[in-house]
């Protein structure tokens, strides 16, 4: 959803990267780079960490 006030070119794109141990997190990360990247968004990484 775009704010009023902002115009569509001041909206950033995030995208969520959940780091795991499994093997797609680095295509995540990749995938989510080169989106941010072309599209002027930025990235927000979340890293699971087990309870112990």
């Amino acid at each position: 959803m775009v704010d009023a006030a902002l115009g569509e070119e001041d909206v950033m794109r995030k995208f969520l990267v959940v780091l795991d141990d499994s093997r797609e997190c680095l295509n995540a990360m990749r995938f989510a780079s080169l989106r941010a990247e072309h599209t002027s968004g930025g990235v927000e990484v979340l890293s699971v960490i087990p309870p112990r």
